[in-house]
């Protein structure tokens, strides 16, 4: 793999340089892919243990993470190829495509300011840039000119503001930019990039720099006709447009269209009942509601083919998301995979019979507490796997990776594949919430409600909760 050495890189002739090289950066960039895809089908998402993966040597014939490292940090121009790459070979309907590029700007070391800087000078994004424009200024006029180089465009440069916050996020956030995502808003253009270009406009408006000058502009307007335009929509993709839109409004740009907002890195619905992880990290969230005995049932409907771990978890199971383990993960935990096409308990997995799911698909959850047993279900067909448990006090849960969405139905409509010949309950006629408990507010709001929360001098300083009782020596902490 000497082609990919970063001794072989010069620098200064950039598009000589793109001319030469890009076939195998292109390769390694698809292997990486599909390397992620098959370790995923072994392996918890966990950053360290992909990289272990991606160390040994494969079938491609060489340590793929070590090339990659190398060309990453060999020099500005290893860096620029490989993310320049991603944007012009990556196809997007791999469930895993959008990953592959996260997982490289999460796990290597950051690129410097200036190197950030020049690729956004290369890309030159406006109004009125085209794909043939990027292509020339990257020197990639090998490829064709399609839909996904936009796509991947704002992909990449949600990524890099989301990783690099702050003054690193507003050097990025050029009028070009800004520019390029707020045209993207448009309900005639094509709606992955309408979505992408959402969720990297929420990544940059996280700085206060960038929202400011956000503000100033017509954001507001053009989020507005998305968020009506997509009200009522059946398409996944279309969905996730509309729930993007609200959800940017509400706690970004503090246009308050509904009650909705998410718990930690979590996006959710006002109604509690849509889940998006726009996160880096694996996420996970529990219903509201336990269960110890009976029979019951809850059925997720999935707008995107990625990865998501769904199924139950009892008030024990640990999600620890900087780790990658969600549902299923553990002990205490039950979880269907269906972009892997796993079974996940204790962090062990089994294949299942189904095919891969694609957005859309409805997965079906059986919990039978009195026989102790759990069925899973793919448009109403039953898996044929199933798992055997003896504990109790189970929550409907899911886990999802990065850009990945799904609305839950626990019995306030009805199910689209109910299962046939077995007796049920569902949870929304057995539980009960207050009018507060169902309230769920935007950041801002949350923000402000802390912010004037006060505290009694005497109380415990680190849950707040009592009158301190304990001193803690030698630091005389209360």
């Amino acid at each position: 793999m000497g082609a990919c050495s970063g001794k072989q890189h010069r620098r200064g002739n950039h598009h000589h340089i793109r001319t030469r090289h890009h076939y195998y950066e292109d390769k390694l960039v698809l292997d990486t892919l599909q390397a992620l895809r098959e370790c995923r089908e072994q392996d918890v998402p966990d950053s360290f243990k992909l990289i272990s993966y991606l160390a040994e040597e494969g079938k491609t014939g060489y340590p793929l993470w070590d090339a990659l490292f190398l060309i990453l940090t060999s020099s500005e121009e290893g860096w620029l190829n490989i993310i320049t790459s991603y944007i012009f070979v990556i196809n997007l309907k791999k469930p895993l495509a959008a990953e592959v590029i996260g997982f490289v700007i999460d796990t290597t070391p950051a690129p410097s300011r200036k190197t950030l800087l020049k690729l956004i000078e290369m890309l030159d994004l406006s109004t009125d840039v085209t794909n043939s424009s990027i292509m020339e200024k990257c020197g990639r006029s090998d490829v064709a000119p399609t839909t996904d180089i936009f796509r991947n465009v704002a992909i990449v440069i949600g990524l890099l503001a989301a990783r690099f916050p702050g003054v690193m996020s507003t050097s990025m956030f050029t009028e070009g930019v800004q520019d390029f995502l707020l045209s993207n808003l448009d309900p005639s253009r094509h709606k992955s990039l309408i979505l992408y270009s959402l969720i990297a406009l929420e990544k940059f408006a996280l700085a206060s720099g960038n929202k400011e000058k956000l503000l100033t502009t017509d954001i507001a307007q053009r989020i507005k006709v998305l968020e009506e335009s997509f009200s009522d929509a059946t398409d996944p993709i279309h969905k996730q447009i509309h729930f993007c839109s609200q959800w940017l409004l509400d706690n970004i740009l503090n246009v308050m269209l509904n009650s909705g907002d998410a718990n930690g890195h979590f996006k959710i619905s006002s109604d509690g009942l849509k889940a998006r992880c726009d996160s880096v990290l694996f996420e996970s969230v529990r219903s509201t509601y336990c269960l110890y005995s009976g029979v019951w049932f809850y059925e997720v409907t999935v707008l995107t083919e990625g990865v998501m771990q769904i199924g139950w978890a009892t008030k024990d199971s640990k999600f620890l998301n900087d780790e990658g383990l969600g549902v299923g993960d553990d002990e205490f935990s039950f979880g269907y995979d269906g972009c892997r096409q796993l079974l996940w308990h204790n962090a062990e997995s089994c294949r299942h019979a189904h095919k891969r799911w694609t957005p859309g698909d409805v997965v079906g959850l059986l919990l039978d507490l009195n026989k102790g047993k759990i069925y899973f279900y793919l448009n109403g067909v039953k898996c044929s796997e199933t798992f055997r448990t003896k504990k109790q006090g189970f929550y409907a849960a899911a886990s999802l990776m990065e850009m990945q969405q799904a609305e839950f139905n626990f019995g306030s409509k009805p199910f689209k594949f109910k299962p046939q010949g077995i007796k049920f309950e569902c949870m929304n006629s057995w539980a009960y919430l207050s009018e507060e408990e169902k309230r769920i507010l935007p950041k801002p709001f949350k923000k402000d409600i802390v912010l004037e929360t006060t505290f009694d001098s005497n109380c415990c300083a680190i849950c707040y909760d009592q009158e301190a009782s304990v001193e803690l020596l030698p630091c005389r902490h209360r």
